[in-house]
Parts: structure tokens; sequence; C-alpha cells
């Protein structure tokens, strides 16, 4: 018997969605994995997922919809069972622990389980959108990516075992956290992201609890 295929959820409320879907199918196809790729808005789908991709939108808007669909309990589970999780820009948000200096540990939309500290459109707003090359200096391997900034957050601070992996003029916008990677850009939004190879290598060593 084969290995069963990898599960990847989406967290399917706001946001490039589709763009998130399509990045990780062309993921696994670079790695040649068996895998099944879908936007998730139910507990059930997160409990059963390998890993998960949280996309950007509004920060807001998504964080009601997790504290709706109680959605919190199952991603912080997932966080702590070791299954990869990656957050870009407002998903990077609601896995922060504080947000524009409040504490979202306690807020029932926002999962908050990496040890940082952002601002909200620290970079400006929708017209001041950018684009950039970053390098990401992850464990054993260093991505260059073309890093589009949307209204993006910025990370302020990592504290306990998080750290910041990159930065755009010294300011960092991508940490790591063990299984959690969180990144104020979209990669989702570039036809070549690695990050996706990131967070299903993840996938593939560390498996479903």
């Amino acid at each position: 018997m084969g290995e069963e295929p990898i599960r990847v959820a989406v967290l399917g409320f706001q946001g490039n969605v589709s763009e998130h879907v399509e990045a990780v199918y062309r993921a696994l196809d670079r790695l040649k994995l068996d895998g099944l790729v879908a936007a998730c808005t139910r507990p059930e789908c997160i409990r059963s997922a390998s890993a998960l991709s949280i996309p950007g939108g509004e920060s807001t808007t998504i964080s009601r919809m997790v504290a709706r669909r109680s959605l919190k309990t199952e991603i912080v589970s997932m966080a702590r069972s070791g299954r990869p999780i990656l957050g870009t820009c407002a998903g990077l948000i609601l896995l922060s622990k504080l947000v524009n200096g409040q504490d979202k540990t306690s807020d029932p939309g926002f999962p908050a389980v990496m040890d940082v500290s952002v601002t909200r459109n620290a970079f400006g707003r929708q017209r001041e959108s950018f684009e950039t090359e970053v390098e990401l200096s992850l464990p054993g391997l260093t991505l260059r990516e073309t890093g589009v900034f949307i209204r993006a957050p910025l990370i302020e601070k990592t504290w306990g075992s998080c750290r910041e992996v990159a930065w755009v003029d010294k300011r960092p916008v991508a940490a790591l956290q063990g299984n959690i990677l969180g990144t104020c850009f979209h990669p989702e939004l570039t036809d070549d992201s690695r990050l996706y190879d990131f967070l299903l290598s993840k996938a593939v060593r560390g498996g479903r609890s």
C-alpha cells in the first residue's frame, strides 16, 4: 500500500484562496508528491489536514469568521501537533500574539500561536503596494522570492522560540517558529514560490498526529 496523500487545507473565508490552492498544487507537482488541496471553512477539515495555509485578506473579517466557526481550537491544536502552518499577510496577523500592541491570545478569532508582535498596514495603503526580492533564511534552506506587499503588516519583534528569517530595508518581513511560518508578503501571487515546498516538506516529515 502507498502512503496516504498529503491533505492541505487553505482557510477559505477571504483573500487569494484559489491562488493559494493553485500554488500548493504547483509545489506538489514540483516535489512529485501525491496530495489534495481544498478551501476549508469547517473544524473537521482542519482536523484532518496535514498542513494549513492561511491567506491574506482583511484580518478583522477573517477573525470574525474564525470565531463564528469555532476554528481557533483546531488551528491551535494543529500548531501544537507539529503540522506545518503558513500564514501570509492577514494570515500572519491572525497567528501573532500581539497586533498593534494588543494581546490577542484570548481573542476567539485569533489563533495567536506565534511569539510575534505585528503592526497592521505598516507598509502603506493599497496604492503603495510594491514588489521586491526577498531572501528567506530557513533551516537548511535559503529561498529567494519575489515578495508582493499589499497593505502589508510589519513584524515589530519576536521572542521565545520565534525568529526573524527575512528582511526588507532591514525591517523583518517573515518569521519562523518551529512548524509555523508567517510572511508579510503574498507568495501566492508569484508563479514560482518555494515557500510551499517548505510547507509540504514539513508535512511529509511531520505527518498528521
